[in-house]
């Protein structure tokens, strides 16, 4: 894996992991082949991982420059999480403003389908390629 310098180049490695419904969860981080619940870290072997669980496994990947890697990890949650609100902006499980971008993430994840989190995805992607950040 190349080293990824730009948030869209996180958010096109981690949508690849979870790119179809086989290799997507909710309501947890990850999964093992078994099924059972894991944590995103290489280590643990996932196969499947939420949209948290897949933007952490591909920067765990990456650890090189960490400070520079959190930062672009925290802005692909804002992004992620900004486009949540636009496509999405009445879903009842995101809509209190003081809630914390990894938890309106989370809760998308676990609270719709495979093709409204791609949509998301795609969006993120778009946006972020444009401003090329």
């Amino acid at each position: 894996m190349n080293q990824i310098k730009k948030v869209y180049e996180l958010l096109e490695a981690a949508k690849a992991l979870i790119d179809t419904p086989e290799k997507w969860t909710q309501k947890d981080f990850a999964k093992k082949a078994d099924g059972k619940s894991t944590t995103w870290q290489v280590h643990n072997q996932p196969v499947c991982f939420c949209t948290l669980g897949a933007l952490y496994n591909t920067i765990s990947k990456q650890l090189k420059n960490p400070p520079e890697l959190v930062s672009l990890t925290h802005k692909a949650e804002r992004i992620l999480t900004d486009v949540i609100l636009e496509l999405f902006p009445t879903s009842d499980r995101i809509k209190d403003p003081l809630e914390i971008n990894t938890r309106k993430i989370v809760n998308f994840n676990d609270s719709h389908t495979h093709q409204e989190v791609m949509a998301v995805w795609d969006h993120a992607i778009f946006y972020a390629r444009n401003k090329d950040i």
